[in-house]
């Protein structure tokens, strides 16, 4: 594509890139810039990227988009080299956004989860693309995803290969990060959903309030075509009921008045049984997932058929049969009669809403296995090891990803928030906490490794080390003589 269709509609100060010259990607990497590529320095919050304009020159780019000049360098000058880079991508991938219903879901907790439900459902009525943490689906492949949300260009490239593959819609995780980062600027969403909101981030964001408006400016950016999906029984989303200016699908999973209601739940073979209520209808639906929370992510899935006028209840039937979500409450089998779990809660909010389910305290004794993050919010830490002692009967805490930060700083942290004389285990090498929970839990106990779900590694120091908590319980069964079917 010719730089001035890509560059075109975009508020540029100025451009010395010939518009004839021909574009053949976008870069924010100089490392992996190719010849012909268009590079964008943005300046990051740890790296500034017009530090490498040289060395994407020298790579071959055919162009920058920058905040200043760089003489001798053709440059197409921005107020906001983020917002060009979206809107760029979108004229690159000639806007896939327009072929597709776009469905965002954004919130603290629960994001995977109703993506996947969304997607599974909608499959079976038209091929729906996929961007999430744990994965991507663009009709065809499924790939490892790297973050929740894509960069931009990654973005645009991803939609045109899902319109490529026939999809009509696109399920989409929204992290607070993508909206400030301006990584979704531009796209046209033709559903919002607003899951919850707790802490986290705070390392990002300063403080609740900030955190907050950045999930709200998603919902601001909504046309007055779009749908709102809003979880109503969190403060959170009864504050953003306020400025919405589109269509609103309410959702209450604690049996509130709204559009879609949960009005019961209990332990099923595999799972959950919901009994849901929508536009006035009731009726059960199986869940695949252990953990009464996961109520509370059907119902959004609810709401987000009713947003796109389809039938609610004709195609539940199938989350019965919804293949494991990677690190979402995901069973690792074994024949010791101990259940095993791994979970990605990684907050207060999500450990007490795992740890606290009643499905999980019907047997004998739940373990927890857990740790914080190094170099992120310290102040969650108290907060995360109140809410497994409240709801955990042995407490192992371990790293995850410590990161540059010394993990005896990190425990200290998490020491302070001790409760109820519970007995807390310190391991600081996680194998070895998980094993520890494998040797001592016995029939009838419950086993979490909450933290890291589906990730595959550990980060120490500035190092990634391979790491799997489902693979490590697997080990540490076949070590003990207990292994899994």
């Amino acid at each position: 594509m010719k730089a001035g269709a890509v560059l075109t509609g975009f508020p540029f100060r100025s451009s010395t890139i010939d518009p004839d010259v021909e574009i053949t990607g976008l870069s924010i990497d100089s490392r992996k810039c190719g010849k012909g590529e268009l590079f964008f320095a943005r300046k990051g919050y740890k790296v500034d990227g017009e530090q490498f304009v040289s060395d994407a020159i020298e790579a071959g780019s055919a162009g920058i988009v920058a905040e200043r000049d760089f003489p001798g360098i053709p440059t197409a000058l921005a107020d906001d080299v983020r917002e060009a880079l979206a809107y760029c991508a979108l004229n690159f991938y000639k806007h896939p956004d327009r072929a597709l219903d776009l469905i965002g879901v954004t919130g603290t907790n629960g994001k995977t989860t109703t993506a996947w439900f969304i997607q599974h459902v909608l499959q079976s009525t038209k091929c729906c693309g996929l961007l999430s943490t744990v994965e991507n689906f663009d009709g065809k492949n499924r790939t490892h995803a790297v973050l929740t949300t894509p960069e931009a260009h990654d973005i645009g490239d991803n939609l045109a290969r899902m319109r490529g593959n026939g999809c009509d819609r696109c399920v989409m995780e929204v992290s607070a990060h993508s909206v400030t980062l301006k990584r979704i600027f531009g796209l046209n969403f033709k559903v919002g959903v607003f899951t919850n909101l707790s802490q986290d981030h705070l390392d990002f964001y300063g403080d609740m309030e900030t955190y907050f408006k950045a999930k709200k400016k998603f919902f601001d950016n909504l046309g007055p075509d779009a749908c709102a999906v809003i979880n109503i029984d969190d403060p959170a989303g009864e504050r953003l009921l306020d400025n919405i200016r589109c269509r609103i699908i309410s959702v209450s999973p604690a049996g509130r008045s709204a559009d879609v209601r949960v009005m019961g739940t209990r332990s099923g073979d595999a799972g959950v049984i919901v009994l849901l209520n929508a536009e006035g209808k009731g009726r059960e639906v199986d869940l695949p997932l252990p953990g009464l929370h996961n109520a509370a992510n059907l119902a959004s899935c609810v709401g987000v058929l009713l947003a796109l006028r389809m039938d609610p209840f004709s195609s539940l039937s199938l989350l019965a049969s919804m293949p494991p979500i990677p690190g979402r409450m995901e069973a690792i089998p074994s024949r010791d009669g101990v259940r095993y779990f791994v979970d990605f809660a990684h907050t207060p909010d999500g450990l007490e809403k795992v740890l606290g389910s009643p499905d999980i305290h019907e047997g004998g004794s739940v373990f927890c296995v857990f740790g914080c993050g190094g170099d992120r919010d310290r102040g969650k830490r108290p907060l995360m090891m109140r809410a497994v002692c409240d709801n955990a009967d042995v407490v192992i805490a371990t790293s995850d990803n410590p990161r540059t930060e010394d993990q005896k700083q990190i425990f200290r942290d998490m020491e302070a928030g001790e409760a109820g004389n519970r007995k807390v285990l310190y391991i600081e090498d996680r194998r070895e906490a998980i094993r520890a929970a494998v040797d001592e839990a016995k029939a009838g106990d419950v086993v979490i490794v909450a933290g890291k779900g589906h990730e595959t590694y550990q980060l120490i120091g500035k190092e990634r080390f391979p790491f799997s908590d489902a693979d490590e319980i697997n080990q540490a069964l076949k070590e003990a003589g207990r292994v899994g079917q």
